[in-house]
């Protein structure tokens, strides 16, 4: 349920009610709403979310992400191991698998 998957992403990152609402600007009360009743939030706020909470909007309104039918293995290992990295860190990662990309593509 949408209520519950939000509420245990907001307590995993360990951001309260309060600074939640207010990073979305918007009222407490409100966000509360979302998390208590389960109404859902206008797109661009449901977007912001799942900015927030490092999920996709697939993943707050169903439960599943594209990532469970599309990865496997090591790549869903890798997705979920990425997801979490500072932006810093994944523009390594992408700096490295573009580098990688353009040896393979010398050795063909």
């Amino acid at each position: 349920m949408f209520a519950e998957r939000l509420r245990e992403l907001r307590l995993s990152k360990k951001i309260t009610q309060a600074e939640l609402a207010r990073r979305l600007d918007i009222r407490r009360d409100l966000y509360n709403k979302y998390e208590r009743t389960g109404v859902m939030p206008p797109h661009t706020t449901l977007a912001a979310i799942a900015e927030i909470l490092e999920t996709t909007i697939d993943f707050l309104l169903t439960g599943k992400s594209y990532d469970d039918d599309e990865f496997e293995g090591l790549e869903f290992a890798f997705y979920n191991d990425f997801k979490v990295l500072t932006d810093e860190h994944k523009e390594q990662i992408r700096t490295m698998a573009k580098i990688l990309r353009q040896m393979e593509a010398k050795d063909k």
